[in-house]
C-alpha cells in the first residue's frame, strides 16, 4: 500500500494527502476499521512522515487523550523519525495535560506507555535538546501537579533511555534536589523517583563528578538542623549517599573532603528514623578512612562531618535499640 501512495503523492501532490488522510482519520474512530486505519497510516508514515504526521497531530493529541489516540500515538511515534522533533514539546505537553486531568488507571496506564514510547522514539541531539529545555520550563510551573508530571517523564526518560544525557545531569540534580523541599508531598515523591533514575544512571566510576555539585544542591536547599521531606521518604537518601560514598573512598584530597562534609549536610537534614537503614553505609567509610593516612583537611572534614552527626547517628541507634 505505502508504494502506491508514494507513486500517487509524487504524481499527484499534496492531493493525495487531502484525499486519503480524512478517510483513514474517520476510520480510526471505527472499531470496525481502526486497527486497519491505524496500519495503513503506519505504513504511509514510512515514507511521508514529515508530511502526515502533522496532519496526524492536531486530531491524536486532542486533550483528554482517550485510550484508542493514546495508542495509536503510541505506534505512529516509533516510526515518525526526525519530524517528530517538531512536535514532541506539543505531544507531550498533551499527554502529560491528559495524565493530570485523568481518573480512570487504565487509561492512565495507555497515556504512561504512550510517553514511554515517545520518549524512546527521540534518538538524535535536536530532540534530545528540545526535550530537555521544556522539561526545565515545565518543572518551574506553579501548578504541583505539572511539576510532579515533570519529574515523572524524567524519570522514565532516565530509566529507560539509552540516549546520553550527561550533560544535563548536573543540572537536574540541583533543580530535583530543590524538589525534595516542595510544599506538596506529590511533588517531592515525584522528585525523589526522577532523582534516583537520574543518580542512577551514572557509572559507578563517574560519581565523584556528582560530589561538589550534590553538596552544593543540599546546602541550598534547606537548613541544616530541619529535616527534608524527600530525605525522610523510605530509603530517602539512597540517591545521594552513594555519591559522597564514592567520593570519599576514591576521590581526590580535595574531592574527599567535599563528601565528607557533604554527608554531613545529608544528615543533618534527615530524620534519624529515617537514616536508620544507613548507619553502617555512613560510618564505616569516615571511620575507615579517618584511621588512614590522608591530609590533614579530610581528617578534618571527617571530625567536623562526625560532630555533627553523632546526636543523629546516636539518635538512630537509640530507634533500633528499643526494636
Amino acid at each position: 500500500m505505502f508504494v502506491a501512495f508514494d507513486a500517487l503523492q509524487q504524481h499527484v501532490g499534496p492531493k493525495a494527502i487531502d484525499e486519503i488522510l480524512p478517510s483513514l482519520l474517520s476510520s480510526l474512530q471505527s472499531e470496525e476499521n481502526s486497527t486497519y486505519a491505524l496500519e495503513a497510516l503506519k505504513e504511509i508514515m514510512t515514507v511521508r512522515a514529515n508530511i502526515v504526521f502533522p496532519v496526524l497531530i492536531p486530531t491524536l493529541i486532542t486533550v483528554p487523550i482517550t485510550t484508542f489516540n493514546a495508542r495509536a500515538l503510541a505506534s505512529l511515534v516509533t516510526v515518525a523519525g526526525p519530524v517528530l522533533n517538531r512536535r514532541l514539546t506539543s505531544i507531550l505537553s498533551a499527554l502529560m495535560n491528559s495524565i493530570i486531568m485523568e481518573t480512570n488507571q487504565t487509561t492512565i496506564q495507555e497515556l504512561r506507555e504512550t510517553e514511554k514510547a515517545l520518549l524512546l522514539s527521540i534518538d538524535n541531539v535536536e530532540g534530545l535538546q528540545t526535550l530537555m529545555m521544556m522539561l526545565f520550563e515545565t518543572v518551574k510551573s506553579e501548578q504541583p501537579s505539572q511539576r510532579a508530571a515533570t519529574c515523572d517523564v524524567i524519570a522514565i526518560f532516565c530509566s529507560e533511555s539509552s540516549m546520553d544525557f550527561s550533560r544535563y545531569v548536573v543540572d537536574w540534580i540541583d533543580v530535583l534536589i530543590s524538589l525534595l523541599d516542595d510544599p506538596q508531598m506529590d511533588v517531592v515523591r515525584s522528585a525523589w523517583g526522577a532523582l534516583h533514575a537520574v543518580t542512577s544512571s551514572v557509572k559507578k566510576e563517574e560519581l565523584e563528578r556528582l560530589v561538589v555539585p550534590m553538596r552544593k544542591a543540599i546546602k541550598n536547599t534547606g537548613v541544616a538542623g530541619v529535616d527534608l521531606p524527600g530525605f525522610c521518604l523510605p530509603k530517602g537518601i539512597s540517591p545521594v549517599l552513594p555519591i559522597f560514598s564514592q567520593g570519599l573512598m576514591y576521590g581526590t584530597a580535595e574531592m574527599r573532603e567535599q563528601a565528607a562534609l557533604g554527608i554531613g549536610d545529608l544528615i543533618q537534614r534527615t530524620a534519624a528514623d529515617a537514616l536508620r537503614p544507613f548507619v553502617t553505609q555512613i560510618t564505616g567509610p569516615l571511620i575507615r578512612i579517618i584511621g588512614e593516612r590522608y591530609p590533614p583537611q579530610v581528617k578534618a572534614a571527617i571530625l567536623q562531618t562526625l560532630r555533627y552527626s553523632f546526636r543523629y547517628v546516636f539518635n538512630v541507634l537509640a530507634i533500633a535499640s528499643t526494636c
